[in-house]
């Protein structure tokens, strides 16, 4: 496994399309996958993340992007929500909707509403 970081912050986009053409010649694989991880956020648990992420893998490998999202415990603004859809295989859903840092009331009633994730 490589791992390539940005040394400085220049784009997200930048730096997923440096990794993505370094992955393409390695001619390791015909279409190689690529976890994007662009901040640096702290993994409590980590074998429930490497749990999700190899169970995000034969999805991915359809050529769908995949995300990853925790269940809120408290309404937060500072977060985008994501609305959970169709279970499309082992506890990997289909995202209806993805909404961006709302304001307190919206984020509490996307709390009550349940199946939306932070």
């Amino acid at each position: 496994m490589d791992i390539i970081l940005e040394p400085a912050g220049r784009n997200t986009a930048a730096a997923v399309a440096c990794a993505a053409l370094y992955a393409d010649s390695l001619d390791l694989y015909d279409d190689p996958l690529l976890l994007i991880l662009p901040a640096d956020h702290h993994i409590e648990n980590n074998s429930a993340f490497v749990s999700a992420v190899a169970r995000s893998i034969s999805v991915a490998s359809q050529g769908l992007l995949m995300t990853f999202g925790i269940e809120p415990t408290v309404a937060h603004t500072g977060y985008g929500y994501l609305q959970q859809g169709a279970e499309l295989g082992g506890h990997v859903f289909k995202v209806d909707g993805f909404i961006e840092k709302p304001d307190a009331a919206m984020a509490q009633a996307y709390l009550d509403k349940g199946g939306v994730m932070e």
